[in-house]
């Protein structure tokens, strides 16, 4: 790669970005994306003069970056940063010359398909004959946040590391592997100290149709509606709460979502018959992607109305709460482990969830908050975060120059 074209900060910083194919299609439907084999550089309509504060992004993946003409591409372009496509059926010679490379390929890391072995393998070649370019986030990285159960260990490996002043937990859990029978569940729950309600997620975390397929588990009886394999986690009433944070390399923000309701369950140990046998509450599947299910849904046994379409019953006091400020000791605790994840996991894009749970910390404020980290993913949505194209198009520019 030619040096010069990274001479400077006022030069372009040229980024190469690779998708799967799915994701690959949607952005090209328009035609916003490189035209052409080897990537010739996205042209978009100035927008120079348009303000962090002005920026109006409602979330997306990367395709949706390279999508729209008022999206992320146009606003970057203006700010001398170009896309160019990474192109695996073209040979590594004729690639475009790229400072910054980003991707969306959880889809292809773990799979052995003829695709997208090439496209990992085009990753790899390309970062060895060009060193001097950074990858947005490296593979090895996002390799460990695909899969729930590698997600886990890693955040123990945190929690080990950090001991006492750890600033989150994560629930407790076991991995139900492939052809477990229910009593040798059963044995594991116990011998781990879980108790009803339970979540079940499965194993891999993207780019399959069933990685948002949900299921909460309120007795014994019902674990047979388990599909394994899947990561069992303790479930915490946590007044339907749940914290977003969403991280751009040092740059941390917090956001308070409807969550899961309070099931008001908890038994002895996972190896009860049942937790409350005059309690209406039932074993329900949901799509974490969809509004989450409300406690009524939990009492009827679904989430739909008469129509097939998703209630929405989110209660005022509920909604004042969301628009509740996110108080400083949580902010602290939600930055303080977000510096631990970067760490461990080696990401710049990612998010996680966090949860304050009842029987854990009363209060929002209390002096010492210690979250409970239910999730972390690569490159989230960054849906509440407006001036999303802002931040990363800084983010982007400080990469061009990291090497």
């Amino acid at each position: 790669m030619d040096d010069s074209n990274s001479a400077n900060q006022s030069s372009t910083c040229v980024v190469g970005y690779a998708l799967n194919a799915k994701k690959l299609r949607k952005s090209s439907h328009d035609g916003t994306t490189s035209s052409g084999k080897g990537g010739e550089p996205h042209k978009t309509e100035s927008v120079e003069n348009r303000k962090p504060s002005e920026y109006n992004w409602k979330g997306g993946g990367l395709s949706d970056i390279l999508e729209s003409s008022l999206s992320l591409s146009s606003n970057l372009v203006s700010d001398s940063v170009t896309f160019v496509q990474l192109d695996y059926e073209i040979p590594l010679t004729a690639q475009p010359k790229c400072d910054v490379i980003i991707h969306k390929l959880t889809e292809d890391i773990d799979n052995n398909s003829k695709e997208s072995v090439a496209k990992i393998n085009l990753i790899e070649a390309y970062l060895k004959e060009f060193p001097r370019t950074v990858i947005v986030d490296p593979l090895s990285c996002v390799r460990k946040v695909i899969s729930r159960a590698r997600t886990c260990e890693h955040l123990s490996n945190i929690q080990r590391r950090l001991g006492k002043n750890c600033s989150f937990t994560q629930p407790a859990y076991i991995i139900a592997e492939e052809g477990v029978g229910t009593q040798e569940m059963v044995n594991q729950l116990a011998e781990k100290g879980l108790s009803y309600p339970l979540i079940c997620k499965p194993i891999q975390a993207c780019g399959t149709p069933h990685s948002h397929n949900m299921m909460v588990i309120v007795s014994k009886e019902d674990l047979h509606l388990v599909t394994v394999p899947c990561v069992v986690q303790q479930y915490h009433d946590h007044d339907e709460g749940l914290y977003k944070v969403y991280v751009i390399d040092q740059d941390v923000m917090v956001f308070r979502r409807q969550s899961l309701p309070n099931l008001h369950l908890r038994s002895s140990h996972a190896g009860a018959a049942s937790n409350a046998p005059s309690s209406p509450v039932r074993s329900l599947p949901f799509d974490s992607r969809k509004n989450y299910p409300t406690y009524s849904d939990f009492v009827s046994g679904g989430p739909e109305g008469p129509s097939g379409e998703r209630k929405d019953e989110t209660a005022p006091s509920s909604s004042a709460k969301l628009e509740a400020p996110i108080p400083p000791e949580l902010f602290d605790a939600c930055q303080r482990t977000a510096t631990a994840i970067r760490e461990e996991f080696g990401l710049s894009l990612f998010g996680f969830d966090a949860i304050l749970p009842n029987d854990r910390c009363p209060s929002p404020s209390a002096v010492a908050v210690k979250i409970v980290v239910i999730d972390v993913n690569y490159f989230p949505s960054y849906k509440e975060v407006s001036d999303f194209p802002f931040r990363l198009k800084n983010f982007l520019r400080s990469q061009m120059h990291a090497k």
